[in-house]
């Protein structure tokens, strides 16, 4: 390259930037001025290096020189030159090279110098992350400093591999974004999302770990991307910085600022390197204005710090006397407690006990309602085994709690959680119900919030006490809820002591009770004999089993029973009877109800009673030993001990009643043998109530048929008397219906689709006819008759029977429309009415006929062959009950087969006044009325 030199005769210089190609020489008329590396056509023979070049050319007598570069590169994405060299007054190369490299220098020892400052805030206030975080990314701005711009460090150390330079100067610029992200976010943690905060650590991570483990070619392809994401943080920390400014967060509007210098420089830097463009690489200054910014926050900090302290000096005085004050409050509370807990101590049983808990924690705490739940002793269930109320309680409640048993397991809901976890819990209001157990208790006793506290005693649950307002919010803070648990903490002890001796007083009663057995043999004998006479007097099997469960239960202490019977072929047992406890759901109780146990099997507890026909009391259920049914009823019943006995009829079984408690049943040989006893007697009456149901059931399919054929008084007349005396109405109403069209129609269908549409017509007719308390008497093929004011008189029936005219005559047209639209053939409904006198009875001996004769039978089926198709024809004497209430049509006289001329009318439809809608078919409560009055007088 030729270079025309200017007239001045100053000596000239140049300079080179650095990152020219990997190396190169240059020649000015061949005569070697300035040198990176060793250039060379092969790659290993290339040694790279990346240093600025300054030089002072001699004077040249020429007014051209010619200029020569040899540049090779073998080793990164981006070889060549990539700057233009500086010619220039060499006084003035000079000077840049000095300025550089003071800036530099500058630079590094104030990064070097803030670094270990915030090193050591950190060290004396570890609480605050962000010293850290900004003293590591000045530390990564030093390393980068020192292998960019006059390249330092490689000038100190020009014999280290390139490679390692290069990966260094990879490294600076990568490593920075981490710790500015991490500084950042210790400063304004709100404004951040993990999941970007996490992003812009793992991502420059990963370009780390390119750059420490590819080739040279690989991690120095990837910068532009990395360029990419820088700027995308940049734009992303100046939305949160914006956000913290709008927030009001410390030192927010200081730091905006600095980085709106370093954005600047580094978004200068990204241009500048990628297209040379710019100012040149200027991050390290826009990180010094950072830096300066950041020094502000941390005076407007430490300021805000040293006025934080001021202020709590002020108060500190102020706080000590508030602590003072609750210091005593808390020692005459513990003076209270000790105190208290000495009363509780000095009782000597449970109830007094519970007494001052409760009169204790109703003064201080307006606490109503006090309970106190025991363990049995196999720890299988909880009991209520006292109470304390302040408020009136119904006895419902009380004998709810007296007798209410929860499981130790899940399903006891939140009672049994607390007594598992040991720990005390609080509801102002119950949200919902996850068990059925929690919702039943609450309801039973009526309370809205509840607070339960565990009995601890050496780390084990002993019970729990529950305390309630009823529907009143308890209104218990935190506070309050850990003194009345320390309350309780200090008082079961005494409520442990005072139940073991409460069970030592019991195992003592029962050893009393021992010593009357032989007294009370012959009170259960005389009560045994007793039960069996009053057994005998009823043959109702509920009243039966409640006799019987009642004697059991008085008498052995076993509250509950199942009873079950053979099946006709004798070889399953049926469910007949039971008492079960009522934690059984209803589904449950189908399961039970349902099952078939066989007892020709080898397993099972039923099984063996039935081989050998003798009682089984098995005091320990084992599973083994049960059959699969069994082990079902098991399952639901929860029973430990059953006593099985069978009711034994001449010699064999035809039953077995089962006995059980939730916990075990405790009983002895002679009691079984009194038991027996029961069984072989309640056999018989067992067999007699089986027998006695299945007559009654008879019985009632008896009545049903009957009833289906005669009037209810007209059957029980029958029944009594085994005759109907013929009765003769001085007024009914009979009512004809015929289908106009019926021959004709009913030759195009099938025997089975003609009967289904008569059914279908004449089920509604009967439904209507019921409704209207009309008698159905009879269907003769097409024709249906029916009658009001019968078997018991009335005066309502003219009205009763039109209306349920209007009734037919509108489903038979709602069935015409239906099947008209479907095109298939209808019929048309013809109707007639007429009052007068009849007489009814009961005609043959092996089929029963409810019938009635007279004129008025013949001139009501007169009224309807004399009508028209889809119209109710009414008489003359008709007309005259119900003319006020219904619109009817004056058809004159017509003539009637074998009546001569007669009044006819067709009706038409009730009255405005009487009808609900406008088609008058529907009657308002006024016609109701007046027709309900009229029912019951003879007409």
């Amino acid at each position: 390259m030729k270079v025309l030199l200017p007239e001045s005769s100053e000596p000239l210089g140049f300079h080179i930037y650095d990152g020219q190609g990997s190396a190169y020489t240059m020649y000015i008329d061949d005569k070697l001025v300035a040198k990176n590396g060793s250039p060379s056509s092969e790659p290993d023979l290339e040694k790279a290096i990346y240093i600025p070049q300054y030089g002072v050319l001699e004077n040249y007598e020429t007014n051209s020189i010619l200029v020569t570069m040899i540049v090779s590169n073998h080793i990164h994405q981006k070889g060549g030159f990539q700057t233009p060299v500086t010619l220039d007054i060499a006084e003035k190369i000079i000077a840049t090279k000095n300025i550089n490299t003071f800036l530099q220098i500058f630079l590094l020892g104030v990064l070097l110098i803030i670094a270990l400052y915030h090193f050591s805030l950190f060290i004396y206030r570890k609480k605050d992350k962000s010293a850290l975080w900004f003293g590591l990314l000045c530390l990564v701005m030093v390393l980068r400093l020192v292998c960019t711009g006059e390249r330092l460090f490689m000038q100190m150390f020009p014999d280290l591999p390139f490679s390692l330079f290069l990966r260094m100067e990879y490294f600076g610029f990568y490593a920075l974004v981490p710790p500015f992200f991490l500084f950042l976010n210790s400063l304004f943690p709100l404004e951040f999302t993990t999941i970007v905060r996490k992003t812009f650590i793992i991502l420059p991570s990963v370009f780390i770990a390119i750059v420490l483990l590819t080739p040279i070619k690989v991690f120095t392809s990837t910068l532009f991307v990395f360029h990419l994401i820088v700027i995308f943080a940049m734009v992303y920390i100046t939305f949160v910085l914006l956000k913290a400014v709008r927030l009001k967060r410390k030192g927010a509007k200081l730091i905006l600022l600095g980085f709106f210098a370093y954005f600047f420089a580094g978004l200068n830097d990204l241009i500048f390197h990628n297209f040379l463009i710019g100012f040149g690489l200027i991050l390290p200054f826009g990180l010094f204005f950072f830096i300066f910014a950041q020094a502000g926050a941390l005076a407007h900090r430490i300021g805000d710090a040293f006025n934080t302290s001021e202020e709590l000096s002020s108060e500190l005085e102020e706080k000590v006397n508030i602590r003072t004050k609750d210091l005593e409050s808390k020692k005459q509370e513990i003076l209270e407690l000790n105190h208290f807990t000495h009363e509780i101590n000095s009782q000597v049983d449970l109830d007094s006990i519970l007494e001052e808990l409760s009169s204790h924690l109703f003064n201080k705490y307006g606490i109503l309602g006090s309970w106190l739940l025991l363990p049995n002793e196999s720890k299988e269930f909880l009991s209520v085994s006292r109470f304390r109320f302040f408020a009136s309680v119904g006895d419902h409640v009380k004998e709810y709690l007296n007798h209410k048993i929860i499981p130790i397991k899940e399903e006891g809901g939140f009672i049994y959680k607390v007594y598992k976890r040991g720990k005390a819990f609080y509801l102002n209001k119950i949200p919902k119900y996850k068990y059925q157990i929690d919702k039943e208790i609450a309801e039973n006793v009526g309370f809205d919030s509840f607070l339960l506290v565990p009995l601890m005693r050496n780390s084990q649950c002993i019970g729990l006490l529950s305390f309630t307002n009823f529907k009143d919010s308890m209104n218990l803070d935190k506070d309050d809820i850990t003194k009345i648990s320390n309350i309780c903490s200090q008082i079961s002890g005494a409520i442990d002591n005072n139940h073991l001796i409460a069970l030592v007083q019991k195992e003592k009663e029962i050893a009393n009770k021992a010593k009357l057995v032989s007294e009370k043999q012959k009170k259960i004998t005389e009560q045994l004999n007793l039960l069996i006479k009053s057994l005998n007097e009823d043959l109702n099997l509920n009243t039966i089993m409640k006799k019987v469960s009642e004697y059991i239960r008085s008498n052995y202490n076993i509250e509950y029973h199942g009873l079950s019977t053979l099946d006709h072929l004798g070889e399953n047992l049926i469910y007949a009877h039971s008492l079960m406890p009522d934690f059984v759901s209803h589904k449950e109780r189908e399961v039970i109800e349902k099952l078939k146990i066989p007892l020709k099997e080898s397993l099972g507890t039923h099984a063996i009673a039935f081989k050998y026909n003798r009682p089984i009391f098995a005091q320990r259920i084992k599973q083994s030993a049960l059959s699969p049914e069994e082990e079902i009823i098991h399952k639901i019943l929860k029973f430990e001990s059953i006593l099985v006995i069978p009711l034994i009829l001449q010699n064999k079984p035809i039953g077995y009643i089962n006995l059980y408690n939730v916990g075990k049943v405790f009983i002895n040989k002679e009691q079984i043998t009194y038991l027996s006893i029961l069984g072989e007697q309640l056999a018989g009456i067992v067999y007699s109530s089986k027998l006695y149901k299945e007559v009654e059931k008879e019985k009632s399919k008896s009545d049903k048929l009957l009833l289906n054929i005669l009037p209810s008084s007209v059957a029980n007349e029958l029944k009594e008397t085994n005759q109907v005396k013929p009765q003769f109405f001085e007024s009914v109403s009979v009512l004809f219906t015929d289908f106009v069209g019926f021959t004709k129609i009913s030759e195009n269908l099938s025997p089975e689709e003609l009967v289904q549409e008569l059914d279908g017509c004449f089920s509604q007719f009967d439904e209507i006819s019921n409704h209207f308390n009309l008698e159905k008497l009879k269907t003769i093929g097409d024709a249906y008759m029916c009658a009001g004011g019968l078997p018991i008189s009335n005066r309502s029936h003219p009205i009763d029977v039109c209306l349920a005219a209007l009734e037919f005559r509108s489903f038979m047209r709602q069935m015409s429309e239906i099947k008209k639209a479907l095109g298939l053939p209808f019929w048309e409904l013809r109707i007639g009415i007429h009052s007068g006198p009849v007489t009814a009875g009961v005609i043959g001996n092996n089929k029963f006929t409810y019938d009635i004769w007279g004129d008025t039978v013949n001139t009501a089926s007169r009224m309807e062959s004399s009508g028209k198709p889809g119209k109710i024809n009414i008489s003359g004497e008709t007309y005259n009950k119900i003319k006020d209430f219904f619109d009817c049509e004056y058809r004159g006289k017509i003539e009637a087969k074998g009546k001569g001329e007669v009044d006819m009318y067709f009706l038409l439809k009730i009255k405005k006044k009487f009808s609900l809608d406008e088609d008058g078919l529907v009657p308002n409560q006024d016609l109701l009325n007046h027709s309900k009055d009229l029912v019951g007088i003879n007409g």
